[in-house]
């Protein structure tokens, strides 16, 4: 056993282990400290507590929407160039190591773990806001430029850092065999102190940043399918009725967790591309299919023109006043969107880590970076164009409905689309399904990234455990619903963004240890097989 793998164990014997139990202590006292925190000051607040996390998400842009955006663009062009660099070539695992899932099932599991729930909340309703003004990307056609605005919030920066992330934690477990947890990233700093409290600390804040994360999806995905409910039962949009859907889908999630990543995941992540194929392909055949097509060719040059000069405008972001339109629509819209793609880091990259062993770092980083994107491109011009049409179709009607709720951005399509009436509710039961599907695997996947983090990452941790983190997430997204009442997506987001900015500056010595720690492994390999060459 190497050096590594021994403290690795000995690490999971600091572990609580009672009662069935697998729990380091550290990182769970430090992860319970912040999330009671942030209770009592929900509680002590009052009338109060809005204004206070408005404040709170202005100072957080303020100080952080420069960091992030230039984190974004480094993550973009670095995964190209590690990629292109003789880096790529190294295999996660071990030159002997081979994949263990097929790519569909993949492909699968990284889709609907990372935004699988956004794309069903969004697909709809960010392109029409576009359509009616966007600073960034800008043309004489406002479809490209809405959809090519979308695209840009969806596409290759947040899954190039989705890609990295997870390709930095992949490495240090499976080529150093370092524990599978956020500590193992500042091991070239850190050294054996990841193993101690300092370690626990690390872990304990990731856990915090991964819970209210989940919390803010699983928010969105009870919106959104409360408003489904409406549109085909007449029940009634209220937070009751949204309290009920998590716990709910938080009890499906956690029959899907207890039964391991092999069955429940991996197969409710196949269903979940499954059915998203059907929904957008029956959607693309439904519209006009050639100006979907059109669509979709002029977005995506759009997008790929741009993209550079759209970051350097938004690099001014930070140093405008909240009064400048620019900075209300950025914060709104793209520094938010940075916000949740860097807050969900940690848990989509540790997932993804965890089913990826013995792909190369080329392979990993442009399948994680681009294959999603290509969804992303389809689904955006595809819903997009739809519901541009359905609204000038429904003389602005559509864009009147979505303005008032998000949530019905989707069901507001389908009713107002020159369709039968059979296919507008076909459609709707499909999304429906498709929401709570994508919903349950956001919630077993995440609690099972959790679980393994409080758990010091042992090999084999306990279903109690797992029904415990599982819970605790969905009563994070219960107190979001309940605390925001009719401002509980503005709540969802503003709370997102105060936790989810500072890590950015976390990331950046993140990626400076990885890069220094990759071309020191492909170094030493490579001095041991021209010694081994010379030798023979």
């Amino acid at each position: 056993m190497k050096k590594n793998e021994k403290k690795t164990t000995r690490f999971h014997s600091r572990n609580f282990s009672k009662w069935g139990l697998e729990i380091n202590v550290g990182a769970v006292s430090t992860a319970l400290i912040i999330i009671t925190g942030f209770i009592l000051f929900t509680v002590f607040s009052g009338d109060n507590m809005y204004e206070g996390i408005t404040e709170v998400r202005n100072n957080m842009i303020q100080v952080f929407s420069t960091p992030m955006v230039l984190l974004m663009l480094l993550s973009f062009i670095l995964v190209f160039v590690i990629s292109l660099s003789p880096l790529g070539k190294i295999r996660i695992g071990g030159d002997q190591e081979t994949p263990k899932f097929r790519r569909f099932s993949w492909y699968s599991m990284l889709f609907g773990a990372g935004m699988g729930i956004g794309f069903m909340f969004w697909g709809v309703a960010e392109p029409l806001f576009h359509n009616d003004f966007t600073p960034i990307f800008t043309s004489d056609n406002s479809t490209y430029s809405a959809i090519a605005t979308s695209i840009f919030h969806w596409g290759m920066f947040p899954w190039a850092i989705y890609a990295l992330i997870s390709m930095a934690l992949a490495f240090y477990a499976f080529n150093l065999k370092l524990p599978l947890a956020p500590r193992s990233l500042l091991y070239p700093i850190l050294k054996d102190k990841i193993y101690g409290i300092t370690g626990d600390i690390i872990d304990g804040l990731a856990v915090v940043i991964t819970l209210f994360s989940l919390a803010s999806s699983l928010g969105f995905g009870a919106l959104q399918v409360n408003a489904g409910f409406t549109y085909l039962f007449g029940i009634e949009s209220a937070v009751s009725i949204q309290v009920l859907i998590i716990v709910v889908v938080t009890f499906f999630a956690t029959l899907s967790l207890v039964t391991g990543l092999d069955k429940g995941v991996r197969i409710l992540s196949e269903l979940n591309i499954v059915l998203a194929l059907i929904l957008v392909t029956t959607l693309f055949i439904l519209g006009n299919t050639s100006q979907i097509l059109t669509t979709m060719v002029q977005s995506t040059i759009l997008y790929l023109t741009n993209i550079f000069s759209v970051n350097a405008d938004l690099l001014t972001v930070g140093e405008q006043t909240l009064s400048s339109v620019g900075y209300d629509w950025t914060a709104a819209w793209t520094i938010f969107y940075w916000a949740w793609w860097i807050g969900w880091t940690i848990f989509v990259g540790m997932f993804i880590a965890k089913i990826s062993n013995g792909r190369t770092i080329r392979d990993f980083l442009l399948s994680v970076t681009i294959v999603p994107s290509i969804i992303a491109i389809v689904w955006f011009s595809t819903f997009g164009q739809a519901a541009i049409n359905a609204n000038n179709r429904s003389g602005g009607e559509l864009f009147n409905i979505v303005s008032s709720d998000e949530s019905l951005s989707l069901y507001a399509l389908f009713a107002n689309m020159n369709i039968a009436s059979v296919f507008q509710i076909a459609l709707t039961v499909l999304s429906i399904i498709l929401v709570i599907s994508f919903f349950v695997t956001s919630s077993d996947s995440g609690s099972m990234v959790v679980d393994g983090l409080t758990s010091g990452g042992a090999p084999v941790q306990s279903k109690v455990q797992k029904i415990f983190w599982a819970s605790m997430e969905g009563g994070l997204a219960i107190l979001l619903i309940l605390i925001g009442g009719s401002n509980a997506l503005d709540i969802i987001q503003m709370v997102l963004i105060i936790f989810a900015a500072p890590f950015s500056i976390f990331i950046y010595l993140i990626l400076i240890l990885l890069i220094v720690q990759l071309i020191r492994h492909y170094k030493f390999h490579k001095a041991k097989e021209i010694a081994a060459t010379t030798t023979t």
